[in-house]
């Protein structure tokens, strides 16, 4: 599968090596994107870069599987959500790219964890996916396939405000001390 990154930080490059490991063909693209990205665009950016990069790339998303990695929180403190309650980055993500599938999927996996390839020293990070478009996250799912990650379908995108709260909640407990930087939730006894 053709696989587009916008970003070229630490998440970014932790996604395209267990995509590439799956057997995908990802390239990493800076904030100045081509006219042309694959079928599947991740946005790994910050949530506060949304908006200026839709902005002067709205048109190259129509009829894309939009992944938003992203964790709408305040940085400064790590104490809470820069969104309106009930909200999600990911909802605002699909209301301003209507030609677009957005997911939400990998907020809740960090960088150190899936360079790492496990949670803690034992579990599999386990990719979150939710989105109301069912045929963009079975593409999902099986870009992941053979990628060393497990990944789990939970839903509606309505999931992905509960899924920027648990990414909340991780980083709140390795800022303070309480879990490791590969450390993090992660599942047991998936259903496969």
């Amino acid at each position: 599968m053709q696989i587009s990154i916008i970003g070229q930080g630490r998440m970014a490059q932790a996604i395209q090596l267990h995509l590439q490991k799956a057997g995908n063909t990802v390239e990493l693209i800076g904030r100045d994107a081509p006219e042309t990205l694959a079928e599947i665009v991740i946005l790994a950016i910050p949530y506060t870069a949304h908006q200026e990069w839709i902005t002067h790339h709205q048109h190259k998303l129509d009829n894309r599987i939009v992944v938003d990695i992203s964790n709408p929180v305040n940085f400064a403190t790590l104490d809470e959500l820069i969104i309106p309650a009930g909200q999600s980055a990911a909802k605002q993500l699909q209301d301003k790219l209507p030609r677009s599938l957005v997911i939400k999927a990998f907020n809740t996996t960090s960088a150190f964890m899936l360079n790492n390839g496990t949670v803690g020293d034992r579990d599999l990070p386990t990719v979150l996916i939710a989105s109301d478009h069912e045929k963009a996250k079975q593409q999902l799912l099986k870009a992941l396939e053979g990628s060393s990650l497990n990944a789990l379908d939970i839903g509606h995108l309505k999931q992905a405000n509960q899924l920027e709260a648990l990414g909340l909640l991780q980083m709140h407990l390795v800022k303070n001390g309480l879990v490791e930087r590969i450390g993090g939730f992660s599942l047991q006894g998936l259903k496969t």
